[in-house]
């Protein structure tokens, strides 16, 4: 699990993921919109992020670029980042995964996001 990138690993309590993926199946920004419900509703964190330099052709997905200030520039670039809600009062925790799409190795992709979910324990 080599292109996933550990902030920190969370303890969590019977987790439970959302997966939401931006681009052609995110129709009408239904299950992006979901995450971004959740992660309102609960205080969530990133723990995690892909390694998206081999899954995403940035010919056709460019990055986004903000100016700070005069000199100083940012850039977001396509990602998938892991989220967890660790609230005592639910019996079940949330795990959440949000990003873009990928155009590339879907199956190594899928594999690493899936062992990732299931290291920290997520069954559902």
């Amino acid at each position: 699990m080599e292109d996933v990138l550990w902030y920190r690993k969370p303890l969590l309590s019977e987790p439970v993921a959302v997966l939401a993926f931006e681009g052609w199946s995110d129709a009408g920004n239904t299950a992006s919109g979901c995450v971004e419900n959740l992660s309102g509703t609960f205080d969530i964190e990133p723990f995690a992020e892909w390694n998206s330099e081999g899954v995403y052709d940035y010919q056709m997905r460019r990055r986004l670029g903000e100016v700070t200030d005069v000199v100083q520039r940012e850039f977001q670039w396509p990602q998938t980042a892991f989220y967890s809600s660790e609230y005592y009062k639910l019996k079940n925790d949330l795990t959440l995964v949000f990003g873009a799409e990928p155009w590339m190795k879907w199956k190594t992709y899928s594999e690493n996001i899936s062992n990732t979910l299931l290291d920290l324990g997520v069954k559902r």
